[in-house]
């Protein structure tokens, strides 16, 4: 791709030009001289030609979209700035900030795709906050890939509501969630499963929230005692993890909005998700718990212990 653009100097010297005003049209894109050097998930590599006409240089940059590749390597070579204690907050969060816009920026990503960044994610030990703002990039852009991807007569993949998730688990599923002693993470990798098993592909924030629940609820009995909200937050990051990790195609038909009996699923969604053993519905009353589970790492339930000095500790 090129581009073609003309600088209007304000004066004239060997070595630097004064730039009063730039724009170029590129895809139906406007740009303006700052957004040009920020242009999302391009790096630009100048200068093809350089001629002075009149008061004009007309300027001809190719652009490279960025890919995975990219992305991964300029993770790797990153984070260690990211990661020392002598590199300074702004320059760390201009760093993350620069990724995110690349992943952004992206013009493709398949799920493959998604699960390679994520490994590399994974790999990078970033802090918490970084690692929650760059997965927090693949997700989305992941779901605009999905969203837009195909024949639009076949409609748009919509993020899939299901709450009632404690009428999907099997009877064995739920001897392994109520053991005494299970890890939560063991839980949310079996409640993942079990939502991945229905067709569940594009996440809602609703139906993480009563998975999460759900995990509160069993950690409550077993414990007797609450975790902080910075560990709940921390089971909801885990979830999308895993989410993300374990999708496959899904040939049947995709639910929006998934009924609180699963026996009530199409046919076809129902013989693959139950083919050998029927769901046991639980009458646990988790509709409180909902209150206490915090989606986003603004939450005000975070905010608070922030403030109070609490951070995520373990629940036990």
């Amino acid at each position: 791709m090129f581009i073609d653009i003309f600088i209007f100097p304000r004066g004239l010297r060997a070595d630097r030009w004064f730039i009063s005003s730039l724009e170029f049209l590129c895809e139906e894109w406007l740009l303006t001289l700052s957004s040009l050097l920020h242009f999302p998930g391009s790096r630009l590599s100048c200068l093809k030609s350089v001629t002075l006409s009149g008061a004009l240089l007309p300027l001809t940059f190719k652009v490279n979209m960025t890919s995975v590749s990219d992305i991964i390597l300029e993770l790797d070579e990153c984070k260690q700035l990211i990661v020392s204690p002598g590199t300074s907050q702004a320059v760390k969060d201009a760093l993350i900030t620069s990724l995110s816009s690349k992943i952004a920026g992206l013009q493709t990503l398949t799920s493959q795709l998604a699960v390679q960044l994520v490994a590399a994610l994974e790999a990078s030990n970033l802090p918490q906050q970084h690692y929650d703002t760059l997965n927090a990039a693949i997700n989305t852009r992941l779901e605009d890939a999905l969203t837009t991807s195909g024949d639009t007569k076949k409609g748009c993949l919509k993020q899939q509501v299901l709450v009632n998730i404690c009428a999907y688990p099997t009877a064995e599923e739920w001897t392994k969630l109520l053991t005494p002693g299970t890890d939560p993470t063991d839980l949310i990798t079996i409640l993942v499963k079990i939502v991945g098993r229905v067709g569940v592909r594009s996440l809602h924030e609703q139906t993480c929230k009563w998975a999460i629940a759900l995990v509160l609820h069993i950690i409550l009995e077993q414990t007797h005692r609450w975790p902080t909200y910075h560990t709940i937050y921390d089971w909801v990051l885990k979830f999308k993890r895993n989410f993300d990790a374990v999708k496959f195609p899904w040939r049947h038909e995709m639910l929006t909005v998934f009924p609180d009996d699963p026996r009530q699923l199409p046919a076809a969604v129902y013989q693959v998700a139950y083919a050998d053993n029927p769901p046991v519905t639980k009458a646990f009353s988790i509709t409180y718990l909902g209150d206490h589970i915090s989606l986003r790492s603004n939450s005000a339930l975070l905010e608070r212990e922030r403030q109070a000095g609490v951070g995520g500790h373990p629940y036990m």
